[in-house]
Order: C-alpha cells, then structure tokens, then sequence
C-alpha cells in the first residue's frame, strides 16, 4: 500500500483483523480520497486476503444475494469510487442493511470519503452494524514526506559522522543539532526535539543569539509537553538575554511564546498583555504570519473567555491572512479553532464540517501531532451529538497517535474522553477504570490544578453519581468546583453547579436542587452561552415537572425550546421534545404527548441515537 499516509497504515492493520475475524456477516467500509487509493486498495485485498470483487449495476446487497455464487463462502470487495451512481447505492445499502445479517453478507465496500461522511451522517442504522470505517488519504505529497523523513535522517547523520572527527567545533555541533532538533519538531517528534536542542544549548556556551532562538525554541516544546513553569522560566531568561540584542523579532515570538504559557495556566489577563505586545511589533515589521499567529491565539483566550464573536473575528482574520500565505498549517490551525467556536455556539454541523477540512489539511502535512488533536476534536464533535459508536473511533485513534508520541498529557485528555463515553453508554465501571488511569497520569504538580484535571474529576463524579455513591460524587465535584472557581472558569463553574444540581434532584433535595440550578443558569446568562442557557431551563422545567407543577415545567420547556429551535441545537431540542412530551402524558393529553414524542424520535434518528429512539418507541407503544 505504498500511498498510503503513514498514520493511515494504523488502521489498514485494523482493516485486515476485521477481514480476519471468521465472522458470519460483516460489512467494512473504507474511504478514499483517489481513483488510484481505490484501486490499489481492490487490489492489496484481493491479492492479500483473497477476497473476491464483485460488480454491481444497481443494489449491491440484493444483487449479491441474488446471483448465482454461493456467496456464503466468499468475502466480496465492491468498488464504488469512481460510480456516478454512489449516492444511490449508498441509500440502497442502509435500505437493505438486514440482507448484512439475514443472508450472511461478508462485504468491503470501497467509496469516496465524502459518500463515507455522507453515509455516517444519513444512514446511522447501517453505519451502526459496521465492523470497521475509516476515511483514508492518498500520499499524493509521498515525495515532501520522503524528503521530510530523509532530511531529518540525514541531519541525524551528518552529526553523528562529525563526532568521529578528532577536532571538533562547538559552534559547528550547536548548529548541527539545532538542525536536528528543529527538523525533529517539525515532525511532531517533541522528545527528540527536546534532546538535540538541549544538545545545542550547551554547545551554545557564549553566543547570546544561539542560546537565547534555542531557549526560545525549548520554551514552545516545554509548552507542548505541559510544562509550563519550565516554559515561562526558560522563556523569560530568553527576554532578559534578548535586552542585549535588542532584536524585536526574537522578543516578539519569546512574548508570544509566554503569552501561550499563561494562557494554558489560564491567566487571560496576562496571555492577552503578552499578544498585544507582541501584535505592535509584529504590525510594525509587517510580519503577516506573525500577525495571523498572534490573532489565532488571542481567538484561543476570546473562546475560553466565551466571546464567541470576537473569538469567531479573531480567527477569521487569522484564515484569510494564512489562505494569502498558502500556509497549510496555519490554515488548518484556523479551521480547527472555528469549529471550536461553532461547538462551543451548539451549532455541530457547521463544527463538524469545518473540523474535517481541518484533519484533511493536517494529513497532507502529515504532523502527527496536529492530527491527534484533530481526531479528538472529532471524537468530542460526535460525542456532543450522542454518536458514542464514532466518537470511541476518533478517540481510539487519537489514544494510538498519542501513544506513538509519548505525549502523556494528550493521552490522559483522551483517557477522560473515552471514559465520558462509557458514561454515556451507563458503563460506569468501565468510565471509572478510563478516568482513573487519567487523573492518575495527571497527578503533579504541574496539572492538578488545571481545567482538564478538574474535567476529570468532574466526570468521575458522574459515573459514582450514576452508580447512586452520591457522597463520592459530591466529594469530587467539590474538587472540580475549587480548580474552576481558582481559575475563573465561569463555564466550568456553571457546569459543576448544574451536575451538583442533578445529585441533589436524585437524592429528593428539591430545594437545593432548584438553588444550584438558577445560580447555574444565571451564570450562563452572564456569559451568554445560549446552549447551556436552554439546558438550564430544561433542566428546571423537568424539575418543576417531577415537582408536579406541569405549568412551570411546560413554561420553562417551551423558553428552553425556543432557544434551542433559533440556534438548531438538535441533541437538546430532541430532549426537549421528549419532556413536553412526557408532561403531556402525565396529564392524558394523548395526541400532544404522541406529537412531540414524534418530533423528539425525528431528532434522535438524525443524530443516529438509537437508544433515545427506542426508548421513545416504548413510549409510544404503550
């Protein structure tokens, strides 16, 4: 498979266990972006595990049924790519799905990524009975990936060939292995890259210009790894060094660079102090991927802070800069972080497809890295919209890349992820195990008193809530509670209140319950993030409704409603429906109940949720 992208031969072995598993019936569905991809793809297959291809001219399951082979015993492979008529053979694969199960069908289809995102998105009871997915990228730039890897070997051995010479000279080795450092970074290698600059350093002995690009290059990897006081110590001895040169550009990226460090420590007064600085030199040079770099992150600060329109300027102004430049990766950067906004804003299909086009860019440049997050972002994207099956896939990928890099602190972001899933799916057991092996890595100094700590700590209070351990739970959004409230996370604060809330509703603590739920909704009142607005007020009006006042339950539903209708949240409208709904019947309003029990399961079908469908089904058929 020789174009595939490196990240992608991951799941190419995923692919061929699913092949090899001696199941009765499967149906695996692979995505390419090329004719080519899909050819070779037929091929590899063919040759490597014997499957047998099968042309089609209308309904691929019926006519496989239909024909003459005894298809029980053959694996097929159709190939769909290049057909005019995909999107119909599609939609006759989810009509047809039973044939899958019912007649044995073991199948690989092979279509382009957009039919693959179609399929997900339309034809959720078929993509729910798939054994494997995958969108996969040609290597159309194998020639810049080749170069790439050979010129970072190629570094690694021009050094170590200069070590074998008796005289040596140490400006020579700091250049040498600050070229190494920086290819390796490049690559999203941070620990090599952290070694061969620190290599530098020392060879740097008294060249103020090499130590202070070399302990500001240590400070942005320090950064990455969630070092941050290692970060902001190496950097601010970079902006004394600088004082001696007096080189504006080396002061601008080094108050970037601590701008960035505040910013993870959620010190926004001060990350913005930094960019501003940082902005007036840049605008003065006329440096425009400096200035597009600085507005991405002041975007960052802007969303944390939920300005959502001025974060939405930000990295607006920031993607038309980087599009001027052709800059791939500032350019994904920037596609990445609107549909950030979009997802903070409850607008998921705008967040969906902008965070695709993001991963796409992202494969091109093949900065593993960068596609990490990107996989989790996807993985949190469909697990906003209740599609726990494809958010576990995003997550499961991103766990592999991250494992592949060492980097502990992404992996522990995506272990909570994993185990909010199994949350969602009442695995609270299993949710435990994940968050647990999370806040265990999470456990220093350093990031116990960050956000996603607090995440953590806030999501193994709901599993022990789930499980009925309410003391246990409260214990641990205690904890979460103190983290947000140190920092200022208004949001996260409003969360732990509305989650205390939902303990204090389940223990009969009405009152209390009614308290933490206003203050909550008063605090996303200030903030203006209109989801939790409407969530607020649904929750309230389910808890009047179990207090028994169907009036200010329907009242609070129908504010919350309205919100949820201008804005198209459709997880949360769906709920809706289903509460109004559930008063109606309570009150043998048969016909309203049954209408908006309709509307309700109309939402759940498009978010591909069948657990809330079928349990409105049983509504329905009492």
């Amino acid at each position: 498979m020789k174009l595939l992208l490196p990240t992608d031969k991951i799941e190419l072995k995923r692919l061929e266990k699913a092949i090899g598993r001696n199941s009765k019936s499967a149906i695996l569905l692979v995505g390419v972006d090329s004719k080519e991809l899909s050819e070779e793809f037929s091929s590899y297959l063919i040759k490597e595990h014997q499957l047998k291809l099968f042309s089609v001219e209308d309904k691929i399951l019926s006519e496989i049924v239909d024909s003459k082979e005894e298809h029980q015993n053959n694996f097929y492979i159709v190939n769909i790519f290049n057909n005019s008529n995909a999107q119909h053979r599609i939609d006759h694969l989810q009509f047809q799905r039973d044939y899958i199960n019912l007649k044995e069908v073991r199948l690989v289809v092979i279509l382009s990524n957009e039919m693959l995102e179609y399929l997900k998105i339309n034809a959720g009871d078929l993509f729910s009975t798939t054994k494997f997915s995958y969108s996969f990228t040609s290597h159309q730039y194998e020639v810049t990936f080749e170069e790439n890897d050979k010129s970072l070997d190629n570094a690694i051995q021009k050094y170590e060939a200069y070590l074998e010479k008796n005289t040596k000279d140490n400006q020579l080795l700091c250049e040498l292995t600050y070229d190494i450092g920086s290819k390796a970074y490049e690559q999203g290698d941070n620990q090599r890259a952290l070694k061969y600059l620190e290599d530098s350093l020392l060879y740097a002995s008294g060249n103020i210009h090499n130590k202070v690009l070399i302990l500001s290059n240590l400070g942005v990897i320090y950064n990455e790894l969630s070092k941050y006081k290692e970060a902001r110590s190496i950097l601010k001895k970079a902006l004394r060094l600088n004082k001696s040169l007096n080189d504006l550009d080396m002061k601008a990226d080094i108050l970037i660079n601590l701008g960035v460090v505040y910013y993870y420590l959620h010190n926004f007064k001060k990350a913005h102090k930094y960019y501003d600085e940082a902005l007036i030199i840049k605008k003065s040079v006329s440096d425009l991927d400096g200035i597009a770099s600085i507005l991405i992150k002041k975007g960052l600060v802007e969303l944390d802070e939920s300005n959502y329109e001025n974060a939405l300027k930000y990295q607006n102004d920031a993607l038309v800069i980087h599009q001027e430049l052709n800059n791939i990766k500032g350019i994904s950067a920037c596609l990445s972080n609107i549909s950030s906004v979009y997802q903070r804003q409850g607008k998921y299909t705008e967040a969906l497809d902008t965070q695709h086009k993001s991963l796409k860019l992202l494969q091109q440049i093949n900065n593993k890295s960068w596609i990490a997050d990107a996989l989790l972002n996807l993985g949190n994207l469909y697990s906003a919209l209740d599609n726990d099956v494809l958010a576990l896939e995003y997550y499961e990928q991103s766990l592999l890349l991250n494992q592949e890099l060492s980097n502990k602190y992404a992996i522990a972001i995506v272990l909570n992820s994993i185990g909010t899933i199994y949350n969602n799916q009442s695995n609270f057991n299993k949710a435990i195990k994940y968050l647990q092996e999370s806040l265990n890595i999470s456990k220093n100094k350093e990031l116990e008193n960050t956000l996603d700590y607090s995440d953590v700590l806030g999501n193994l209070a709901i599993s022990y809530s789930k499980l009925e351990n309410y003391e246990e739970a409260l214990d641990y959004f205690s904890k979460a509670y103190k983290i947000k409230k140190k920092l200022g996370d208004l949001r996260g604060l409003s969360a732990t209140l509305h989650n205390i809330g939902t303990i204090y509703l389940a223990q009969g603590k009405y009152d209390e319950a009614r308290a933490v739920y206003e203050e909550s909704l008063k605090n996303y009142k200030t903030i203006g993030a209109m989801n939790n607005i409407a969530n607020g007020l649904h929750s309230l009006g389910n808890l009047y409704n179990t207090l028994g006042d169907k009036e200010r339950a329907l009242e609070f539903q129908r504010e919350a409603l309205e919100i949820a209708k201008e804005h198209n949240y459709l997880l949360l409208k769906s709920n809706i429906y289903k509460s109004i709904a559930l008063i109606y019947r309570d009150e043998n309003r048969g016909n309203e109940a049954r209408k908006y029990f309709l509307l309700g399961r109309h939402g759940f079908e498009a978010l591909s949720s069948d657990t809330s469908v079928k349990e409105i089904n049983r509504y329905l058929d009492e």
